[in-house]
């Protein structure tokens, strides 16, 4: 078989890239606590350091499709990360208020900030395509990396700086009849599928990352609340 039938293969069985895909996903209910240390807490634009290859895709099909890369997304991804932050911090019960008005004043305050150095979710073909029907390995990879800054506003200390990163790696097999049909854009739900699957474990992804960084904010805060959780699968490193 030969590489350009495959390259073909790939671009039309990696992603449909029809519609914008938000970054997104449903809040859990905040539980039982009680944060007593009511300190105002305002969010900052979480900085996008994701290298270009991230951002764009990779050139050659065969080496896989991101579906997250900034062309298929709604909006920016700072955007939808940072929302998603502000929405974990006020959904605990924290005075969260628009950076943009807000004046430190002589009261404590919190600032929290960050960066992006990698989001990404990529789907990678394992196996060839026949004439008739498709058997295929596919490989999804993701991988969200933040750190998130918390500072003291009437100190103007930095209380915690902590890099939270969750990777994955599997393989599914697919199995799709009639190559010819989609082949020629007459059936286009396996290539909906797919994408959506995709964000899926994106959205996934990124609520493991926010939602740590979130227990970990209210701590700082509320130390007398003992350690909350740490997620399974995530990676912290702290970076004082």
């Amino acid at each position: 078989m030969s590489k350009l039938f495959l390259a073909i293969a790939a671009s039309l069985f990696l992603c449909a890239c029809a519609d914008k895909y938000a970054v997104t996903y449903v809040l859990d209910p905040p539980g039982d606590l009680d944060i007593k240390n009511k300190v105002t807490v305002t969010v900052r634009d979480l900085v996008d350091r994701r290298p270009s290859q991230e951002r764009v895709g990779p050139a050659d099909p065969l080496d896989g499709a991101f579906y997250s890369e900034d062309g298929v997304l709604e909006e920016p991804l700072s955007e939808s990360m940072t929302r998603l932050l502000q929405l974990e911090l006020s959904n605990a019960g924290l005075d969260v208020v628009d950076s943009a008005n807000y004046v430190p004043g002589t009261e404590r305050s919190v600032r929290v900030a960050g960066e992006i150095y990698h989001a990404y979710v990529m789907g990678t073909p394992e196996s060839s395509v026949s004439d008739d029907n498709l058997w295929k390995r596919m490989r999804y990879t993701v991988r969200v990396a933040v750190r998130v800054d918390m500072i003291d506003t009437l100190a103007e200390k930095r209380v915690m700086a902590r890099k939270y990163e969750y990777k994955d790696s599997f393989v599914i097999r697919h199995a799709m009849q009639d190559f010819e049909a989609v082949k020629e854009g007459k059936d286009k739900n396996y290539l909906e599928a797919g994408d959506a699957y995709c964000m899926q474990l994106f959205n996934d992804a990124v609520k493991k990352v926010l939602v740590q960084a979130r227990r970990d904010v209210i701590t700082q805060m509320t130390p007398e609340m003992g350690v909350l959780p740490t997620i399974e699968g995530l990676e912290m490193t702290d970076e004082l």
